[in-house]
């Protein structure tokens, strides 16, 4: 006979910040995305570090970008303060003491939140950002990922006789569902992918046209 446990009797966790980002270039549709980054740390972690998860803008309630707008942070000269990736921190206190903290009640502490680890289906691939350049590491090297860390939400685990857990993810925040569209997006390009020159002959992706490089994390 199976049992239950709660996703939230295993590991929470609650959002430290938050900022908000728009892409340089619109994608294949023509959209371009914005999305909202968050800071999150395990609740019980003590001096454990956080993880950045990203939410796009179709993910969020309807008018939630904009409604952050109001909240962020500012220069002394009443400007936008903008960070190292482009985006635009907010100021989680004046936030959460406002009449809009109920809206975003539900993002700032995340029962049943915690990391797995995802492996990408393409195999090794270099990580991107969110305008497709490749991301370089400390030592300006092209980073690459074989596997991922995901942050998902579980709503509870199955156990079966033989203790072996299986997990039931809140909506959209599943280890595939989230881990997929990751790789698409800040995965793209596997490692060993061959292009076809218009000549016909095949070469290694080393002998493409260099490309124009981020830096830091995908996002």
């Amino acid at each position: 006979m199976s049992n239950i446990v709660k996703g939230s009797d295993m590991s929470n966790y609650v959002t430290t910040g938050m900022s908000v980002g728009v892409a340089k270039k619109a994608n294949r549709d023509g959209i371009t995305s914005k999305f909202v980054v968050f800071t999150v740390q395990d609740e019980d972690g003590g001096f454990a570090g956080s993880v950045r998860h990203i939410m796009f803008e179709e993910d969020l309630f309807p008018g939630a970008i904009q409604l952050l707008g109001k909240y962020k942070m500012l220069n002394d000269q009443g400007q936008p303060v903008q960070d190292a990736k482009g985006g635009y921190p907010i100021n989680m206190k004046a936030l959460k003491s406002s009449e809009d903290a109920e809206a975003f009640s539900r993002y700032l502490r995340v029962p049943g939140g915690m990391v797995m680890n995802y492996r990408l289906k393409k195999g090794s691939c270099y990580a991107n950002d969110i305008d497709g350049n490749r991301v370089k590491d400390g030592r300006n090297q092209d980073v690459t990922k074989e596997v991922i860390p995901v942050f998902v939400q579980v709503k509870f685990f199955m156990v079966d006789e033989g203790g072996k857990m299986t997990p039931n993810y809140a909506n959209k925040m599943g280890l595939e569902e989230r881990g997929d569209r990751l790789e698409r997006q800040f995965y793209r390009e596997p490692v060993n992918a061959v292009v076809i020159p218009p000549s016909g002959t095949p070469v290694n992706d080393t002998n493409a046209a260099p490309q124009k490089q981020g830096t830091g994390d995908p996002f």
